[in-house]
């Protein structure tokens, strides 16, 4: 165990910086622990909870959902195009979040949430919540249909491309028959 003080380079004690690293002790709560010793210099060794503290007369870490100056409402949109939305550990649905196999814990697809709030019930992971529209950021009920599992769901995907396709078809020739009315 090292001694209040020594002086290590990253690498050396397990870190990806090979920077000067102090093993200090937070004068206020006494937690110890590896710091960079330039934010050792700034922060006066204190613990990034206490530090936030003395700043701003709040703890930094502890000001979380819709207390914290920047929350956006829970809803995050996906480069995927799904929306994914926190839940509270109060929320009967919040047990669809721990399923997720430790990632995002805390947060659903809305779409998932809002079909398993319509069934008044969690949904098991293997449900499939189908968009009929293909619209992946509308999750109006309306739009939404349950499915037993992938395998229901593959072939709903392939019907609904083959319409969007059809129907861009129809678009390019009622645009061609237009041309020809005209002339």
């Amino acid at each position: 165990m090292p001694e209040i003080g020594d002086i290590a380079k990253g690498l050396a004690i397990g870190k990806n910086r090979n920077v000067a690293f102090v093993w200090v002790k937070c004068p206020t709560c006494v937690f110890t622990r590896w710091v960079e010793y330039f934010s050792f210099l700034r922060t006066n060794g204190q613990c990034r909870t206490c530090f936030g503290l003395t700043q701003r007369n709040r703890p930094r870490v502890s000001v979380r959902g819709d207390k914290n100056a920047s929350w956006k409402g829970g809803r995050l949109l996906l480069k995927s195009g799904y929306i994914r939305v926190s839940v509270y550990p109060e929320d009967p649905y919040y047990l669809m979040s721990k399923k997720n196999k430790g990632c995002c814990n805390g947060t659903i697809l809305e779409h998932r949430l809002i079909m398993a709030r319509h069934l008044k019930r969690c949904l098991e992971p293997w449900e499939v919540v189908h968009h009929k529209n293909s619209n992946r950021s509308d999750n109006r009920i309306e739009n939404l249909e349950l499915l037993g599992s992938r395998q229901e769901h593959a072939p709903s995907i392939l019907i609904q491309q083959e319409v969007n396709k059809l129907r861009l078809r129809v678009e390019e020739l009622e645009k061609e028959l237009l041309l020809l009315k005209s002339k």
